[in-house]
């Protein structure tokens, strides 16, 4: 109750303002709700195109650099396979023989010159299946003191079935999997004889970070960069915390196929309670990912500078615009003032005071309005209104002497009883067809049934058979069932009263009318049928366009089929339609269509 008292007293308020502070609050609040709605609309907008933008520059940059990695990885299998071209050494590891002094210090050799071919390794080793000797040198030793022992420890590797067999004979994992925490992944590969398949030797060696540090990733402030393979396994991670996060986000998240790649709004992920924008690019031969997540908050911080701009100009134009509004309405709200003053006096009785406001047209329009106004005011206070008075009820007097339709009425029963005196029944059949066609068009219903309606046709055929003789004739079948159905008064005659006037109006030959009806599923046709002149393409073409207009103005004065058409639309709805069908030279057919009710079939109706 408090708070629609509130607002009540806030209306009244309103109310008893004046229409300079009504017109400026309305247009100010107004002007304020469209800026603000402009300016937050931009600034979304802006907001979506900035991140969509950047999104798409760190897509084709993580594109660039999976191709790059892609050829990495290459590189790594062509170093992995360097050993296999050199003939000496594929010699030495084929043999059961044991090695002699030159022959292992020829393979040490080969395993210093294959570490130190490369910057990145952490570490190398070969493993000699024949003799059951290891070979592993490390940056941790130097280069003269090279590790020798048994190959037992290559056996014992958790992913030796996979590097041993398959179709590859590799295998890559983390290279803290391997136990160097220091690097990115350790490299296995299996040197086999090509004729039975069977292992020779195996060479290992761990990659360092040095690559992924300098080459993937966008160096944006708190960005995490991912390199992870096609099963989920993260390699290389350039944030240390929260690994069993990312590492779940990895499997669950970043696996799943892309369903739309355009919509970047959608790639907002969480992790510890951290939006991040994900944005991920897959290595087109090794299938790995590289993933860069970047804070939402990073993002947004690239946009600050857009919504202070425009919360700024935002702010600076309402102070404008209220400021501008506030001295238009006033000077475009003048005249009124004045007319309001000028109206006060003429209610305390000053009728002589014109007014000359300048303005715009609608204000012009007013003031001289104002001004007629006046001066037919103060005519009026001095002219003689008795007399006017006088005048009017005279006028009145007249129009309650004019000719009553009973007049009418008297006047042709005086016309039959003549006619019967005199032996003339035609005429008396003729009169009373007149006067019974007379009181049926001012009866005031608007429906009768379907029985009455046909009676005053057939007064209006015989009239019009009296008129035209041997030129006219008609047949009518009406199904006694139908007659008492509800139809509009007058309409079935109007249909007969068309096809008399246009069918014969231009023809001296004979005319035939067929008037019949027909009830289907709550709908009566009514058909009337000519084989007058008929009507032209054009002309018909014409009259239908009319019917099907929309046109609801009836005028009263006149009878035709768009009024009809009115009157049954109005009645009936849409469900009510007249159609025409005609060809020219041949003769017209016109149906009323229309819904109606089942008629009382036991009741006695007289053949038409």
């Amino acid at each position: 109750m408090q708070k629609k008292a509130a607002i009540t007293k806030i209306k009244s308020s309103i109310k008893k303002q004046s229409l300079i502070t009504q017109l400026s609050a309305f247009v100010i609040t107004l002007m304020t709700i469209l800026l603000i709605t402009v300016i937050i609309f931009t600034y979304i907008r802006s907001s979506r195109q900035i991140i969509n933008q950047y999104v798409t520059d760190t897509q084709k940059l993580l594109d660039l650099q999976g191709s790059q990695l892609d050829a990495y990885f290459s590189q790594l299998e062509n170093f992995s396979l360097h050993l296999r071209s050199d003939q000496t050494f594929m010699e030495l590891i084929s043999t059961q023989k044991p090695l002699s002094y030159f022959s292992s210090e020829y393979l040490k050799t080969l395993v210093r010159n294959e570490f130190y071919f490369r910057n990145d390794l952490i570490d190398f080793s070969l493993y000699d299946v024949a003799h059951d000797i290891s070979y592993k040198i490390s940056r941790t030793q130097t280069a003269r003191n090279l590790q020798t022992g048994d190959t037992k420890s290559i056996y014992e590797q958790p992913n030796y079935r996979i590097f041993s067999s398959g179709k590859h004979y590799k295998d890559i994992v983390p290279a803290n999997k391997a136990g160097e925490e220091n690097g990115l992944f350790t490299f296995f590969r299996t040197i086999i004889n090509i004729q039975d398949q069977k292992a020779l030797a195996f060479v290992s060696f761990t990659v360092d970070r040095s690559w992924p540090d300098i080459n993937i990733g966008t160096a944006t402030e708190n960005e995490i960069t991912i390199l992870a393979d096609q099963h989920g396994t993260i390699f290389y991670q350039n944030e240390k915390t929260h690994n069993n996060d990312f590492d779940y986000f990895v499997k669950n998240i970043a696996l799943r196929p892309d369903e739309n790649k355009k919509t970047f709004s959608q790639n907002f992920i969480k992790i510890k309670n951290q939006q991040y924008m994900m944005v991920k690019s897959r290595l087109k031969k090794s299938e790995w990912l590289i993933i860069s997540l970047i804070p939402k908050n990073q993002l947004d911080a690239y946009t600050e500078s857009t919504r202070n701009i425009g919360f700024f100009l935002g702010f600076f134009s309402i102070l404008i615009s209220t400021f501008l509004i506030s001295i238009f309405i006033r000077y475009f709200t003048h005249p009124l003032s004045v007319l309001s003053n000028q109206l006060k006096n003429t209610g305390e009785g000053n009728f002589k005071t014109m007014l000359n406001i300048q303005g715009s047209s609608e204000i012009s329009l007013l003031s001289d309005a104002y001004n007629n106004m006046i001066q037919k005011i103060d005519d009026l206070i001095a002219k003689n209104y008795v007399s006017d008075l006088a005048k009017k009820n005279a006028q009145l007097v007249a129009l309650k002497a004019q000719i009553n339709p009973h007049f009418l009425y008297n006047t042709l029963q005086t016309i039959s009883a003549e006619a019967i005196e005199n032996n003339q029944e035609k005429i008396n059949d003729m009169v009373m067809a007149l006067s019974s066609m007379l009181k049926y068009t001012i009866r005031g219903e608007d429906s009768v049934t379907l029985h009455t309606e046909m009676e005053h046709v057939q007064d209006y055929l015989f009239l019009q058979k009296e008129r035209f003789g041997e030129r006219l004739s008609y047949n009518i079948q009406i199904d006694k069932d139908l007659q008492l159905l509800m139809i509009p008064k007058i309409s079935v005659l109007n249909l007969v009263e068309n096809a008399v006037v246009h069918g014969m109006s231009h023809s001296a030959e004979k005319l035939h009318i067929e008037i019949s009806a027909e009830h289907q599923d709550s709908k009566l046709a009514i058909t009337v049928t000519d084989d007058g002149n008929g009507i032209s393409m054009e002309n018909l073409e014409e009259i239908q366009r009319t019917l099907e207009a929309d046109d609801w103005k009836i005028d009263g004065n006149t009878i035709g089929l768009k009024n009809l058409s009115n009157r049954l639309k109005l009645m009936y709805g849409n469900d009510a339609k007249i159609h025409v069908y005609s060809t020219q030279f041949t003769g017209t057919s016109v149906v009323m269509e229309l819904t109606t009710e089942e008629p009382n079939a036991d009741m006695e109706i007289k053949n038409v």
